[in-house]
């Protein structure tokens, strides 16, 4: 072979000749970005760090589900608050809870309606609880000791407690804190509503509107405020509250021992059809003992929760109205009528759920409640 035969199919170089020039290599795209584009990105990312955007698309389920565990662990302070209170009153419950602080709950909220300064939502009247007979008291507790001007003005004056058992017996002078009424939220559910254009709500949360309040207003019957859960947008929502269902001794439900009371404790007032249940079985009231409990919390709007209340239409069937009483809760259900789904029967608990998401995240009872272990579990 001579110097001057191909190699590899390619003609040998003459010697002298000039180099050959290989081919520039093609320019990778995307292998980084210029100093310009780098700068351009740490502005805007910094930009939506300040304005608090990126923070809030980062955690916003991670933050939803550590105030969800907020709430279950909120609730279970609240339930050995009962517990004791129980153990120190011979095994008798609470007939109702409001929630929010000793002094500023709903209520004082509700006494205080006539004047004009708070309405009850979705009844713009004065909601007087039955079992709330501090309505009727001047001493040493009852809310005729105190005025407006205290309570909205100087409420660390008010030396009374008012309505709830567990705080002014001192089991829960303070309910916790709800983690999703912060601080803007908040601002609805403190004296600070009464302010502003929505004072529906003012006190429920406590003076500065963020503690936990029960949703069916003291009525131990009847989560009626959840039926707004059901606005997809949470503007109605009320996540992070908890609902209280007394179960009396006699079996009579609870909405008969409502009205059983309402006559004996002049002015307070009770729903009647169509905002109440059909069933009135108040004359069947033997015992004012409550035996048992169901207690849960409602999470963020976005978690639909358990399906374990049997509810029941709204008007124009847009939304739907907790019962406050459970499929195969052991009682009767005064709500349910024959035909309201297939082999119902008047007033009897539902066999199962009823497809409705009910925004329950814990459901908490005594240990006399044999519920279903499927039920216990948190949904059916």
């Amino acid at each position: 072979m001579n110097d001057t035969e191909p190699v590899g199919g390619q003609p040998a170089a003459q010697p002298g000749a000039p180099a050959p020039q290989l081919p520039p290599e093609p320019q990778r795209r995307g292998a980084g970005c210029g100093t310009w584009s780098c700068i351009v990105v740490f502005v805007l990312l910094a930009l939506l760090f300040m304005t608090g955007i990126l923070p809030g698309i980062i955690v916003i389920k991670d933050g939803r589900d550590s105030f969800n565990a907020e709430v279950k662990q909120n609730l279970h302070s609240i339930q050995l608050a009962l517990e004791r209170y129980a153990v120190d009153n011979g095994g008798n419950y609470p007939y109702f809870l409001y929630g929010g602080s000793t002094l500023i709950n709903t209520g004082v909220m509700a006494y205080y309606n006539p004047s004009g300064k708070a309405n009850q939502v979705p009844w713009d009247q004065p909601v007087h609880i039955p079992f709330d007979t501090l309505w009727l008291q001047t001493h040493p507790y009852g809310y005729h000791n105190a005025d407006w001007d205290t309570i909205l003005n100087r409420p660390q004056d008010l030396q009374n407690s008012f309505g709830d058992a567990l705080a002014y017996e001192g089991y829960m002078p303070k309910y916790p804190q709800n983690p999703f009424q912060r601080p803007r939220k908040a601002e609805h559910y403190g004296l600070q509503a009464l302010n502003t254009s929505a004072p529906w709500f003012a006190g429920y949360g406590g003076a500065e509107g963020n503690l936990m309040w029960d949703l069916s207003l003291g009525m131990s019957e009847l989560p009626q405020l959840q039926a707004y859960a059901d606005e997809e947008d949470g503007t109605l929502a009320f996540p992070g509250n908890f609902y209280y269902h007394a179960r009396f001794a006699d079996d009579v439900t609870s909405s008969g021992h409502c009205r059983r009371q309402a006559l004996r404790n002049p002015g307070s007032w009770m729903p009647a059809p169509p905002q109440g249940p059909p069933l009135n079985d108040q004359h069947e009231v033997q015992s004012s003992r409550v035996r048992g409990y169901d207690l849960v919390a409602v999470g963020s709007p976005r978690t639909k929760g358990m399906d374990i209340d049997d509810s029941v239409a709204g008007a124009g069937l847009e939304n739907y109205w907790r019962t406050g009483y459970f499929t195969l809760g052991g009682e009767r259900n005064p709500w349910v009528r024959k035909g309201d789904y297939p082999g119902a029967k008047d007033y009897a608990e539902r066999p199962s759920s009823d497809g409705v998401p009910d925004y329950f995240i814990i459901h908490l009872h005594d240990d006399a409640n044999a519920y279903p272990a499927v039920l216990r579990n948190g949904s059916q």
